[in-house]
């Protein structure tokens, strides 16, 4: 075990002890996820296993989105397991406190994203194949860790870039999970039309120098090593400050620095997962005082996908200041379920951004339990 990564674990360790009241348990899977099990212990054993000897017990497998790790779900984890037996918390292999070995990412290199050889339609394929590879790989891991587990039916939920590829692996694996919830998800709606997107001649230099940067794989976490420890610490923590300062106390807001800057200084590896699987495109605004719009698309959108393959319960949630909350989301729910006959909920969570289970965690817990409760409810009704 590196500084690193013994430095990342002690934070971890740290952030869960001071916020987490439920019995938990820090372990590795044989791929080298690090994942947190959290046991729920009130309501009795006998109940537990009477689940589990009907194969009914409640898991949930929850994971997070670029950037964090399972840490960041602190205030969730108690008031989740009001309905689950088990909650097992993971952290994407090559993120958070997981080991640094995706060899798809790394094999995703800068000077594939920078520069193209031969004819539009072969690069555009080339780039849908390796955002397939780089995504089978995070989620064959999942699937590993789920058998080491031996857990056969489970409710699976997944953040932002999270969000993304626990949809990938409920559309790979759709006999494993019993419900999707989607937290902010991101690669969901389909790409602009190619007529719709703007030359770069018309877009602001700033944004331009964001594509360019994005093709270059540059990430905050590269930036926050580039800095070093003492100017790279300063910069996370005042990025924890501005936006939670009045939500915890200092030393709550020292823990959650320290846990971000020791996940986002290891050695850089699933971080460049986000440029192999989505980009930032430019197109024509329908907002008349704006003349564009910037939006991160997939290169491999899922909405075609969730609509023609997906048949198990879907729960989709936004804060109601959700920056991923895209402009045809409503319309694409409401042909979901009248054309297609999918079991899908939207539910927008108020006071909320894109991180709805920092911003207002109350809500967005009972908002969960009370859909699985809901889907548990029919389930019964449909048997009877």
């Amino acid at each position: 075990m590196n500084q690193h990564h013994a430095s990342a674990l002690l934070s971890q360790s740290r952030l869960l002890t001071h916020f987490v009241r439920s019995t938990h348990d820090v372990k590795t899977s044989s791929s080298s996820l690090n994942y947190v099990e959290f046991q729920n212990k009130v309501g009795s054993s006998k109940n537990l296993q009477f689940r589990k000897r009907f194969g009914e017990e409640r898991v949930l497998i929850l994971t997070h989105g670029f950037g964090l790790g399972l840490g960041y779900f602190f205030d969730n984890y108690d008031h989740l397991l009001q309905h689950f037996d088990r909650i097992i918390a993971v952290d994407w292999l090559g993120m958070g406190c997981s080991a640094r070995t995706a060899k798809e990412v790394s094999r995703f290199s800068i000077i594939s994203n920078l520069f193209s050889w031969g004819s539009k339609e072969k690069n555009e394929e080339i780039r849908i194949k390796t955002s397939q590879r780089v995504s089978d790989e995070l989620i064959d891991t999942l699937e590993e860790l789920r058998q080491e587990k031996g857990i056969n039916n489970f409710v699976l939920a997944g953040h932002s870039l999270g969000g993304y590829l626990a949809t990938e692996y409920a559309l790979k694996y759709p006999n494993k999970i019993e419900s999707l919830v989607l937290i902010s998800p991101a690669g969901i709606s389909n790409r602009p039309s190619e007529d719709s997107l703007v030359p770069d001649h018309v877009i602001n230099w700033r944004v331009r120098m964001i594509q360019k940067l994005w093709k270059l794989t540059l990430t905050p976490q590269t930036i926050i090593r580039f800095l070093g420890k003492n100017w790279g610490q300063d910069l996370v923590r005042r990025a924890v400050y501005g936006r939670f300062t009045r939500k915890w106390s200092p030393l709550e807001l020292e823990l959650l620095s320290q846990y971000l800057y020791h996940i986002s200084a290891a050695p850089g590896n699933g971080e460049f997962a986000l440029n192999a699987i989505l980009e930032p495109l430019i197109y024509k605004s329908s907002i008349s005082t704006r003349p564009y719009q910037v939006g991160i698309f997939a290169i491999n959108p899922l909405e075609m996908k969730i609509r023609q393959h997906l048949k198990i319960p879907l729960l989709m949630l936004y804060g109601d200041d959700d920056w991923l909350r895209y402009p045809s989301l409503e319309h694409d729910i409401q042909q979901w379920k009248e054309i297609h006959g999918m079991n899908v909920s939207l539910k927008i969570i108020s006071n909320a951004g894109h991180h709805l289970y920092l911003d207002n965690p109350k809500e967005f817990n009972e908002t969960i339990i009370h859909w699985l409760q809901d889907v548990e409810k029919k389930k019964k009704e449909k048997k009877e």
